[in-house]
């Protein structure tokens, strides 16, 4: 995240000629003059001429979209994804801070958040405002049970091991062997005679 400047404010001193002999001092923007207590709106920022020598910002917001956002306001960018303008203490300086997760089946999952869907686990990982779904763990489905990887386990027709995902099986019928519910096929039985 990067703060920006947000003041493209200059104070300036104009000597104006008085019934006194003296002059006001005012504060310049854009080639024109403010007395003390006059405000300015440039972009997404709002700034009072402080005793005619500078400008001192009322409020700063940040720029999104074409849209002036308030300091602590949200809004949605996009999917699974809101933005928050932050302005620092003295308004000088804004930034937009992203919130990202991850779009799932119409669900917005947080980063890091791990979720079971049949034998497998899913991981939400967040980098640099883009979210992506990987496989964390996966696991194989036999008769209606879920296995971990490199798990072995036994039936009375022979004896299975979970491999990455993969079922390999000795002395178990073709028909047998069922496939994950992501729809992958197993490997088909080792038999040995």
């Amino acid at each position: 995240m990067e703060w920006y400047p947000l003041l493209p404010f200059v104070t300036i001193f104009l000597f104006v000629y008085t019934t006194e002999g003296r002059s006001p001092p005012m504060c310049e923007h854009d080639g024109k003059y403010y007395t003390d207590g006059e405000t300015v709106t440039d972009g997404c920022v709002t700034a009072m001429c402080y005793r005619g020598r500078k400008w001192r910002p009322t409020k700063a917001g940040c720029l999104f979209n074409g849209k002036c956002l308030r300091n602590r306001q949200t809004v949605n960018a996009e999917e699974c994804q809101s933005v928050q303008c932050i302005a620092n203490k003295r308004m000088t300086r804004t930034k937009l801070v992203y919130k990202t997760d991850c779009p799932w089946k119409g669900e917005c999952m947080k980063n890091r958040r791990t979720w079971m869907e049949g034998c497998i686990e899913y991981k939400c990982r967040v980098k640099k405002n883009k979210a992506k779904v990987e496989i964390a763990k996966k696991g194989c489905e036999y008769a209606g049970k879920c296995y971990k990887n490199e798990e072995h386990f036994s039936d009375d027709s022979g004896s299975c091991y979970c491999s990455n995902g993969e079922l390999m099986c000795v002395g178990v019928p073709v028909t047998h062997v069922h496939t994950t519910r992501g729809g992958r096929s197993t490997r088909p039985p080792i038999t040995m005679q």
